[in-house]
């Protein structure tokens, strides 16, 4: 009765969503609340009568017609390709094409601890998201209920109600793939985490995914696994850090598992441990987490933040570890320079020629053609180096230039000014070097 129930959890949020959005098609929410309790049709003496809208009472939807005959595997195949292509794929497109206009939005401050994600979930709220669960509601009741892609539906619903911050929704989503799509024996639900459901003696929760060559060719892997850990998102994303500790740990004790998902836990633990404020453990967890980046340049952003985490756990050999690994792969040249500056910082102690050689780099920089709209930050972090030093005559020659080649960077600018103030007090030498720049 437990998968019962959550079944007529998710059937209200889905009425509420349906009927908050006005949608045209009032027979997707009659479709939805059919398709929920067509799922759970092995529980016993759990009927319910749904009236359809008028003008649909005489339209049986695809989903309403599952277990009327076999499903062949001409039929399979036939669901399975146009679930996919024709309604996850444009839905899951739509989502990714959401969360990268969300991180156009996102400006970095490599002054500062980076945000884990390099996007908000404040810039995703605003996106089309109600058009991605419209897309994922009509491609399960449009299609057999036995398709391989039901799952997944569900799981891009949920993902969807996540980045659109409604996360009470989501946890209801991501609670109901947990049930519906657990093990069932002869129809009956196996008590999840139970000696009943144990394998081979070993306490599990996870879905063995296990599967004959053919299902690995013809379907996509199990849904549920993955469905944990973005329950344990939306569990951080409510500041829930408990909650998600307790689900991390019992997957993590998982032997069944997968290996496939392995990386996205550590990124989910690494984004707890960020949370609560446990550097050196989630900068550890970072790193084991970095396959996950979307392009190198993803991936150059988590080594920078993983070495900011190692620098605030005192772990200063670490971070330049991490930060030089940044600087190898990375395309932006602020985290080129800042990456620098902050090795620089970290070697200053007793290493002078680190100093020294980082100094040396920006100057190169300052003089490739690729970097020159970046020259005013260039030569702001090598005056920032000569003033480590106590350079300060050499720290105002390069703040000059950095004045001398901002155009459109007002708060460099101040920047600039500001340190090049500092450089001539200490140098004892204060009105010379900022007449030439008084109007």
């Amino acid at each position: 009765m437990v998968l019962y129930v959550y079944a007529r959890e998710i059937t209200v949020i889905l009425m509420d969503f349906m009927l908050n959005r006005k949608f045209r098609h009032y027979w997707t929410l009659t479709g939805i609340l059919l398709c929920c309790y067509s799922l759970i049709g092995a529980q016993p003496n759990t009927s319910v009568e749904i009236p359809k809208q008028e003008k649909y009472q005489n339209r049986v939807l695809a989903s309403e017609k599952t277990g009327n005959k076999k499903f062949t595997i001409p039929k399979r195949l036939y669901n399975n390709t146009v679930s996919h292509y024709n309604y996850y794929f444009n839905a899951n497109s739509k989502l990714n094409d959401i969360i990268a206009n969300a991180k156009l939005q996102h400006k970095e401050n490599y002054r500062e601890l980076l945000p884990f994600y390099n996007y908000s979930l404040n810039e995703t709220s605003k996106g089309q998201i109600d058009s991605i669960i419209y897309k994922c509601t009509a491609g399960i009741l449009l299609h057999d209920l036995r398709s391989d892609w039901v799952d997944q539906f569900y799981l891009l619903m949920g993902n969807a109600y996540l980045h659109r911050k409604d996360f009470d929704s989501a946890t209801y989503v991501f609670n109901y793939i947990n049930y519906a799509f657990a093990n069932k024996e002869d129809g009956y639900d196996i008590p999840i985490g139970s000696n009943v459901s144990s394998k081979g003696g070993s306490f599990s929760v996870s879905t063995d995914e296990k599967r004959s060559f053919w299902k690995k060719i013809s379907s996509p892997a199990p849904a549920r696994n993955e469905s944990f850990l973005m329950q344990a998102r939306n569990f951080i994303e409510q500041e829930k850090l408990d909650e998600a500790e307790s689900l991390l740990q019992i997957l993590a004790a998982d032997r069944f598992f997968p290996e496939r998902l392995k990386t996205q836990w550590h990124e989910q633990y690494a984004y707890l441990l960020y949370k609560d404020k446990k550097y050196d453990s989630a900068a550890f967890h970072l790193t084991k987490a970095l396959p996950n980046a979307s392009n190198n340049q993803e991936m150059a952003r988590w080594e920078y933040l993983a070495a900011q985490l190692y620098s605030m756990a005192n772990k200063d050999s670490m971070a330049i570890v991490w930060f030089e690994k940044a600087i190898k792969l990375t395309t932006d040249p602020f985290l080129d320079v800042y990456a620098r500056l902050n090795i620089a910082a970290l070697s200053a102690d007793g290493k002078k020629d680190a100093v020294s050689f980082h100094l040396s780099q920006l100057l190169q920089m300052a003089k490739r053609e690729k970097y020159q709209a970046f020259r005013d930050l260039i030569y702001y972090a090598a005056a920032e180096l000569a003033m480590s030093q106590k350079n300060y005559p050499m720290a105002g020659n390069y703040l000059n230039k950095s004045i001398l080649f901002n155009e459109k960077n007002p708060e460099q600018k101040a920047r600039s000014f500001f340190l090049l103030s500092e450089a001539s007090y200490l140098q004892k030498n204060t009105l010379k070097p900022l007449r030439q720049w008084i109007v």
